[in-house]
């Protein structure tokens, strides 16, 4: 078992180690001020960096608590082959405006 966090969109290993560049972080947290042409790639690169996080570890599943943060990481466990459960807590399943983006 091992623990990411940080964000929706999981920044930090457990082992304190960051999971993708601090630059990126930097940007990921101002994604949605950035023009629409750069949001793309800067989500493929923690995307990947999960992916090669998931697929080193040989994941069996990844357990998202809260659907943003479910939604953040479903492209990249679906790109890893590795099963995705979200657990939702209440205000997360019914606030669309959550979900979105």
């Amino acid at each position: 078992i091992r623990v990411l966090y940080g964000g929706w969109f999981p920044r930090q290993r457990d082992d304190g180690r960051p999971l993708v560049p601090p630059p990126y972080n930097l940007a990921r947290r101002n994604l949605r001020r950035l023009p629409a042409p750069a949001r793309g790639p800067l989500g493929l690169l923690g995307d990947a960096a999960l992916v090669r996080f998931l697929r080193r570890g040989r994941f069996r599943a990844v357990l998202a608590e809260y659907g943003p943060c479910g939604a953040e990481v479903a492209r990249a466990c679906r790109w890893a082959g590795v099963p995705l459960v979200v657990h939702f807590h209440g205000m997360d399943a019914f606030q669309r405006d959550l979900l979105r983006d």
